[in-house]
């Protein structure tokens, strides 16, 4: 799965601007719906709403899920050697001798593919 999309890290995306909508949205209601002088629900809206204001700024500038992978070629190589994994126990699962073999065979070369990869990986940035 790709890291654009991933359903959690869209939503992690957008988080801020939809609690800060939320947010406006429970204040602005609360001082427009309730109308009666003594009644509580006001000022506890209101105060729900700026909560929510204040933690979308919070969480703007400091997401918990960042949207960022730095050795995408690694990564790739790593994705390849699970799925090469999966198969081996599918097939050892399966009671398939022939074909757990053959995979076993292409493991080690898989491995060294990786090592290789971490050796010559170096991040987007540079």
């Amino acid at each position: 799965m790709s890291a654009d999309n991933s359903f959690s890290r869209k939503m992690a995306a957008r988080a801020p601007l939809l609690a800060s909508l939320a947010g406006m949205t429970i204040a602005f209601s609360s001082v427009v719906f309730f109308f009666v002088e003594g009644d509580v629900r006001r000022p506890m809206g209101v105060a729900v709403g700026f909560f929510c204001l204040l933690l979308a700024i919070w969480y703007a500038s400091h997401p918990f899920v960042r949207n960022e992978r730095t050795y995408l070629d690694l990564r790739a190589e790593i994705d390849k050697f699970l799925d090469l994994a999966r198969a081996l126990h599918n097939a050892a699962v399966n009671g398939d001798e022939a074909r757990f073999e053959s995979i076993k065979e292409g493991v080690p070369a898989q491995v060294e593919l990786v090592i290789e990869t971490a050796r010559k990986s170096r991040p987007l940035d540079s």
